[in-house]
């Protein structure tokens, strides 16, 4: 859908393993204890892998 999305920059190395055509699922990142500054997860399910992330557009 052309969103824009900024990730948790210590997932990078995570994100770089991800191909265009893997499926992604957009969650939410339920808040804990501890102030967590993303409010999204994406999700990929090819991977099994998930990042925090925040939409910015």
């Amino acid at each position: 859908d052309n969103s824009l999305w900024q990730l948790d920059p210590s997932q990078k190395k995570l994100l770089l393993k991800w191909i265009a055509t893997d499926g992604i699922i957009i969650g939410t990142n339920a808040k804990g204890w501890f102030n967590n500054s993303y409010e999204n997860l994406l999700i990929n399910v090819n991977m099994l892998q998930e990042i925090k992330a925040n939409r910015i557009e």
